[in-house]
């Protein structure tokens, strides 16, 4: 089988029409070369070169040959140069998964910002909520997750805001009229979920009149403007409008119910290029918020 040396050989007696003078080029000796030449052509079925007193020259399957070989160079260059920018990218890449919360409402600010000052380093993006963020993390699937609430799983973690269970509705309500009002219900993520449960467990003993299940916190928002119900939400960026009344949520002893973001990672990117340039950028941007 012909390898890249093979032809870089040929190309190299080509040029100097000299088996010594190539051998001497290559770095290898003259008996080692003659001995491949006549192996390629053994294995190729064709005579390359022809002796005379002045060296060597090539027949028409010879110059055939070296022009196969050239380009077999050529494509060999631009395939390591390809490669090789792939892997400086990979080496540039930081992949993150999110939840969708922090995804509309803090990376944006967070990744132009990083961006602006880190153009070499690319960024992928995937909204794909807590729970998965926290596994693709756990799995190393992704570099960095940023979650709402705890998770499973030990990581690194950098604190990034506290937000408040809150209710919306259009006009001022009585909590104790809840239970016999419309609700507008997004699609919670498990511990959003856990949390808004309980609180109504602890308060009510009966159910809620769910009337929509909606995909997300910003439908649910303009449903709740247009006087179609109440909504419990969590992530305070979706309903910061002052046409709507809000109230943050307590618990029995009369605290804010509450959790906190994350911007997780393994511990062992935390000295590694690009990872621990975001990763000091986003300490000292959380730290300012």
């Amino acid at each position: 089988m012909l390898k890249i040396s093979d032809y870089e050989f040929i190309n190299t007696l080509y040029n100097s029409k000299n088996i010594t003078e190539a051998a001497r080029t290559l770095l290898v000796s003259q008996p080692a070369l003659t001995k491949r030449l006549k192996q390629i052509e053994q294995d190729l079925g064709i005579t390359i070169v022809h002796r005379n007193i002045n060296g060597v020259y090539f027949t028409e399957e010879g110059k055939y040959f070296v022009l196969y070989c050239q380009k077999c160079i050529e494509d060999y260059k631009e395939l390591k140069m390809a490669l090789h920018g792939i892997t400086l990218k990979s080496r540039n890449t930081i992949r993150i998964a999110s939840a969708t919360s922090i995804a509309h409402g803090i990376l944006p600010d967070l990744l132009y910002n990083f961006h602006r000052a880190h153009r070499d380093i690319q960024i992928q993006l995937q909204a794909v909520g807590s729970s998965e963020s926290c596994k693709r993390v756990h799995n190393r699937e992704n570099d960095i997750g940023f979650i709402c609430g705890e998770s499973p799983w030990i990581f690194k973690r950098i604190f990034i805001r506290r937000e408040f269970v809150t209710l919306i509705t259009k006009t001022p309500t009585k909590l104790k009229m809840l239970p016999f009002l419309p609700r507008i219900s997004p699609r919670y993520n498990d511990n959003a979920q856990q949390i808004i449960n309980n609180w109504w467990h602890n308060n009510f003993d009966i159910p809620p009149i769910i009337t929509m299940n909606l995909p997300n916190i910003f439908t649910c928002v303009e449903m709740v403007k247009r006087g179609l119900g109440y909504s419990i939400l969590m992530d305070k960026l979706a309903y910061r409008n002052e046409d709507l009344y809000q109230e943050v949520l307590c618990d029995k002893h009369h605290k804010p119910l509450q959790r906190n973001e994350y911007m997780i990672y393994n511990e062992e990117i935390e000295q590694k290029a690009p990872f621990n340039i975001f990763i000091k950028y986003a300490k000292e941007y959380f730290s300012t918020k």
